[in-house]
């Protein structure tokens, strides 16, 4: 039984099943090792030729994205499932039509019908915290800067 990965929205507590971390190729990349991704973007294949994207993996992007427009301006995390520790009647708030949560992996096309609103970036960006313009400045000045620990661990 394998793990999953959630993305979180941390101020909304919506919830969306990105699938276990999967291993996979792609002789279109110079990558030495596997590449991974999430079982719901890759539609769970070990290997997408690229000339032939199925119907699933395109419709669990549109859902993706769906979120993504929903939830724009929020704090997004990708966290293992040790989210469900903290399950209770008011989190998580799981995304409706959550491909997950049927045996097809195929999102319900009820969670289109759930709003975004029209993106403006002048009235996105108006929306921005305080604290998040805070942080993108340290950023831009090279302050608390750091890396995926991915990037300086050993990963043998």
């Amino acid at each position: 039984m394998g793990r999953y990965y959630y993305m979180v929205c941390m101020e909304c507590g919506e919830v969306v099943n990105l699938g276990k971390a999967v291993a996979f190729t792609d002789d279109r990349l110079a990558a030495p090792d596997p590449l991974y991704g999430f079982a719901f973007t890759t539609d769970g294949h070990q290997h997408d030729d690229g000339d032939n994207i199925s119907p699933v993996t395109i419709m669990t992007w549109r859902y993706l994205e769906h979120f993504m427009m929903r939830h724009r301006g929020h704090e997004l995390r990708v966290l293992p499932d040790l989210i469900e520790k903290y399950e209770n009647d008011h989190f998580p708030v799981y995304a409706p039509g959550d491909p997950f949560g049927t045996d097809e992996y195929l999102p319900d096309e009820s969670y289109y019908r759930s709003p975004t609103g029209r993106p403006d970036q002048d009235r996105d960006a108006a929306r921005v915290p305080d604290s998040v313009v805070k942080r993108l400045k340290e950023l831009q000045a090279g302050k608390n800067v750091s890396v995926p620990i991915w990037d300086t661990e050993d990963q043998a």
